[in-house]
């Protein structure tokens, strides 16, 4: 376990026997898991093959342990801002053949509703968001759907098959760009506990670590394409 991940009851209750001894008796130790928002990195890196014998597959080996080691000493910790250029410089620093690299970030959060269970909750990411907002897709009146935001900063319930979208249920969310807030209204979906996650792309390329939560990178969210020259 590391940073809180991976959090379960059963270490809570382990770390609150540890703790009872520890402290007076009118005070009751209480554990809480650490809420995240995650980043998704997505890099084209290009090396110079008359530099090395490395493969692609090398260099993006190298590059994601780049990455883990600038996620093992840099963010993971409450109030730790994410700092684009020192993530970039990183990747640049993996091998001496990285002519450069393109990199862009999105934020990801994740909620968790009950099956046909009003669901509502305010989002704060406390950083300026810019673009669409829109989620993973879930099962809403037994179709596939996912979240998506409209020119009004609200958000409805979307499906789509080829080029049609159809709108299913409008304004169950609204969005104040400026300080990254989703506010989510009488939400529902057909599934049971699904694991929605809802993507938005920050003005600032430097990431502030949202008030009493935590900025990781997860190894399923970072995406690496490595192009020889």
């Amino acid at each position: 376990m590391k940073n809180g991940e991976n959090f379960t009851s059963s270490d809570a209750k382990k770390y609150l026997n540890f703790l009872k001894d520890k402290v007076p008796l009118s005070i009751e130790p209480v554990i809480i898991s650490p809420q995240y928002v995650y980043i998704e990195p997505t890099i084209v890196v290009k090396y110079d093959l008359r530099n090395t014998n490395k493969t692609q597959a090398d260099i993006k080996n190298l590059v994601l342990e780049s990455i883990t080691s600038y996620k093992n000493n840099n963010i993971g910790k409450f109030k730790t801002p994410f700092l684009y250029s020192k993530f970039v410089a990183n990747i640049d620093d993996s091998h001496e053949s990285i002519i450069s690299n393109q990199t862009t970030i999105r934020l990801i959060t994740e909620i968790y509703p009950r099956q046909n269970i009003s669901y509502s909750d305010t989002i704060y990411l406390d950083n300026e968001i810019t673009g669409d907002i829109y989620s993973s897709v879930f099962m809403f009146d037994n179709k596939v759907a996912y979240l998506l935001s409209n020119e009004n900063n609200q958000l409805d319930i979307v499906s789509s098959t080829d080029s049609t979208k159809t709108y299913l249920k409008r304004n169950v969310g609204s969005i104040n760009k400026s300080i990254g807030q989703i506010i989510l209204r009488d939400f529902k979906t057909d599934e049971t506990s699904p694991l929605i996650r809802i993507f938005c792309e920050t003005k600032e390329f430097d990431i502030n670590s949202p008030v009493g939560k935590i900025l990781q990178i997860q190894d399923s969210d970072i995406k690496i394409r490595v192009l020889s020259e």
